[in-house]
């Protein structure tokens, strides 16, 4: 015989669970955006910003309207349209306030997702040295979680690696279509559109040679010192075709042994 008490306890309870499980959620993501902007002011060094102050902020903005302006006719421009005619075949192209407009939005993600890896590498790590922290949680709770969020840290460090490498790509189309007008999203990588600029520009016109900005630009690329590009570019390419981000282990690795032991 069934106990009808014992099916309204289990509904109960998984309805419990569930309202439970969904104020949690609810709350992280409501909370999440608002702590990643209240931790960086504490990490140091901070992650870098476009701009440093106000002032710098509207010159940026000055900038690239300047910028914009040279480019053609921009988005925001109304068109009107008889009624009963055809649209003008003629389109405003946007392209350069697109990728201006990607560029920002892309490196804001990008730091982001750098202030993310940082909560996770200081909660992992006040796991695992502090647990005393914790008086609900027993030793082997303490594990489990040091393990989960291991997994969690390296994902997010994953992540903001390969959005770092594709926020210089997005640097590198910006370039391509600034110095030589086109869009070419398969051959307009970061270095390769340095490269050509090196050779195209470079030597013709010195005051882009002599641009500090430039080259810094190219030192930057160049660099395979830890936040170099070639140093990042290294991990990226790690990450997305051959391993995953993971500790370092003193075992051998099998897979490495085999493919790579040349």
């Amino acid at each position: 015989m069934i106990d009808s008490n014992d099916d309204n306890d289990d509904r109960e309870n998984a309805v419990k669970d569930f309202a439970e499980t969904i104020a949690d959620v609810l709350s992280h993501t409501l909370n999440e955006p608002a702590l990643i902007q209240r931790i960086e002011r504490y990490l140091s060094p901070r992650p870098a910003n476009i701009f440093s102050s106000d002032d710098e902020g509207e010159e940026l903005i000055r900038h690239i309207d300047k910028f914009l302006g040279k480019c053609g006719p921009r988005e925001e421009q109304l068109i009107m349209i008889p009624k009963g005619k055809m649209p003008p075949s003629k389109r405003v192209r946007t392209y350069p306030l697109d990728i201006t407009n990607e560029l920002t939005a892309s490196f804001h993600r990008c730091r982001s997702s750098v202030c993310r890896v940082h909560m996770f590498h200081i909660t992992l790590d006040a796991v695992q040295t502090r647990p005393q922290w914790w008086t609900s949680m027993t030793e082997e709770d303490s594990q489990i979680y040091a393990r989960t969020l291991s997994g969690f840290f390296w994902d997010t460090l994953e992540i903001a690696t390969i959005r770092l490498a594709s926020y210089w790509d997005r640097v590198g189309q910006l370039l391509d279509f600034v110095f030589f007008n086109i869009r070419q999203y398969e051959r307009d990588g970061f270095p390769a559109v340095l490269e050509r600029i090196k050779k195209n520009f470079a030597p013709t016109f010195s005051k882009v040679d002599r641009d500090p900005n430039w080259k810094a630009l190219l030192e930057y690329a160049n660099s395979e010192k830890p936040g170099g590009f070639k140093w990042l570019m290294r991990r990226r390419n790690l990450a997305v075709h051959s391993t995953r981000f993971r500790p370092h282990e003193d075992t051998r690795d099998t897979l490495f042994d085999y493919e790579f032991n040349h």
